[in-house]
């Protein structure tokens, strides 16, 4: 018989991925499966990392466009042709982001694991 977790955990991992791409970035599934077949463990939601250019529109950090985005390695070529030709109104913003990953953990013992 399943524990309210492990239902909590097949439950979460049936449903529709609800990520803007509707699927996991191509560098993190390896690790998502690696977690997700431990007991005790799931992830909710993942990033493999990315590159992005921002307009910022203000100092709100959710008033930001996403103007260009990566999930892989991008060159200044690259970038640069993006940009070449563009107007913005606003200043642009260069971000790289790490690998990000939630992970629901049954209790705190695994948690701190």
């Amino acid at each position: 018989m399943l524990d309210n977790f492990e239902k909590e955990k097949l439950d979460f991992l049936r449903k529709k991925d609800k990520s803007n791409k509707g699927y996991i970035d191509k560098g993190a599934i390896k690790i998502v499966k690696e977690i997700n077949s431990k007991d005790g463990y799931y992830t909710t939601s993942s990033c493999s990392g990315r590159i992005v250019l921002l307009e910022k529109l203000s100092n709100k950090k959710n008033e930001s466009k996403w103007i260009f985005i990566k999930h892989n390695k991008v060159n200044f070529g690259e970038i640069f042709d993006f940009l070449k030709n563009k107007k913005f109104r606003y200043p642009i913003w260069f971000k790289q982001e790490p690998i990000i990953l939630h992970v629901r953990c049954k209790n705190l013992d695994s948690a701190k694991k």
